[in-house]
């Protein structure tokens, strides 16, 4: 086997997500403790963790490229207003067998994120998909304690801010968004 076979198999074979995540178990019992009295209200859409690495041909994995101190970017990383997510296996959702998640739940991506109009929370928290790799270690996004955005490496503790989108038939009816005063939703025509 060569090397492009191996990154192939990493990101397209069947078994690509047999095992959960941490992250992943902790969303979906916080959903199931929090949310599942509200899933009507709720679509089922893509979750993105886009693992494509961006730099391949130049660092990391490709012989005459680099070597494992060097910086693998990954799509995620990328500052971007592109919300497509083009691998299969990377599209997690409740109806995805290649990615699935049990309920609709997510985080959101980094250009997601960039879109946002509450980003500062005060405190630190996860996105999904992988910033970069370097020196044998993994890193990912997190919005900061300000609103701005920061590589950190996946051993750091943060904080999680899940998200979900609204089907189309609910309207908001209240509320700013923030901790004291929190979107308050309804059915379209009640």
């Amino acid at each position: 086997r060569n090397i492009t076979e191996a990154m192939h198999d990493m990101l397209h074979a069947s078994d690509v997500n047999k095992y959960d995540s941490t992250m992943k178990k902790y969303l979906e019992s916080w959903y199931k403790n929090k949310l599942i009295n509200y899933s009507s209200f709720l679509e089922d859409v893509i979750w993105c963790n886009d693992r494509t690495i961006t730099n391949g041909t130049a660092h990391g994995w490709y012989p005459n490229g680099g070597g494992e101190s060097t910086y693998i970017y990954f799509n995620g990383n990328s500052n971007t207003t592109d919300f497509s997510c083009t691998n299969v296996t990377d599209q997690y959702s409740v109806s995805n067998p290649k990615a699935k998640i049990k309920y609709p739940i997510g985080l959101l991506t980094y250009p997601e994120g960039n879109k946002s109009p509450s980003k500062s929370t005060g405190a630190a928290y996860w996105m999904s998909a992988p910033n970069y790799y370097w020196d044998y270690v993994g890193y990912g996004r997190i919005f900061t304690t300000t609103g701005g955005f920061n590589g950190s490496a996946l051993y750091v503790s943060s904080g999680v801010r899940p998200s979900i989108s609204l089907g189309a038939n609910v309207v908001v009816t209240g509320g700013n968004g923030s901790t004291s005063t929190p979107y308050t939703v309804g059915l379209l025509g009640e």
